[in-house]
């Protein structure tokens, strides 16, 4: 439960804090203590603009296309990046026999390319992550459970729960087919 006596602007800030300091530990981890990897720094011309499509290679809900932006300002605050949504956050794309572009993304290619590794695995999280919650609310609105989705220190018990707690409600007999893979979404 939050805390009745911290403001929202409060926890707006501290919230954005941690994502900064969760990204620069990734950002230390994926390219050292330089801003950039030394391979772009030394053959990319500093003005040279890039432009990329991210793709889906794999079924799934289409969860965390700004992320992009948020890495590229955290390498580069300067940085100018445009990304077009070709396909809105939260919905289902299904993929057949080619790749599915869900976005166009275009900025300096060195902060890009710095910010492709990081950018591609948190947006592969998050449509896994997506992804396997829809389909299990799918599974558990016939029995009218509902899935809330809680903040760290939160907790919120719907009846449906309450009766899951106390063993009225069986679970499915196999589980949904649903494979969450690393290698959902790339760039081209």
């Amino acid at each position: 439960m939050t805390n009745p006596h911290t403001s929202c602007t409060q926890v707006d800030h501290f919230k954005d804090h941690l994502i900064e300091q969760i990204l620069a530990l990734a950002m230390l981890e994926d390219l050292g203590p330089g801003p950039l990897d030394v391979t772009s720094a030394a053959t990319i011309p500093a003005s040279e603009i890039c432009r990329a499509k991210l793709v889906l290679k794999e079924s799934s809900v289409v969860c965390g296309i700004n992320i992009f932006e948020t890495v590229v300002k955290c390498l580069s605050p300067q940085s100018k990046i445009d990304i077009v949504e070709l396909v809105e956050e939260g919905t289902f794309v299904e993929v057949k026999d080619r790749p599915v572009p869900v976005a166009e993304i275009s900025a300096d290619s060195r902060t890009l390319l710095a910010a492709e590794r990081l950018s591609l695995n948190l947006i592969q999280r998050m449509c896994g992550v997506a992804t396997i919650t829809s389909t299990y609310t799918k599974i558990a609105k016939p029995a009218k459970i509902q899935i809330f989705l809680a903040g760290a220190g939160d907790y919120v018990a719907s009846t449906s729960q309450k009766e899951i707690m106390r063993g009225r409600l069986c679970r499915p007999r196999t589980p949904p087919p649903v494979s969450v893979q690393t290698n959902v979404v790339s760039m081209h």
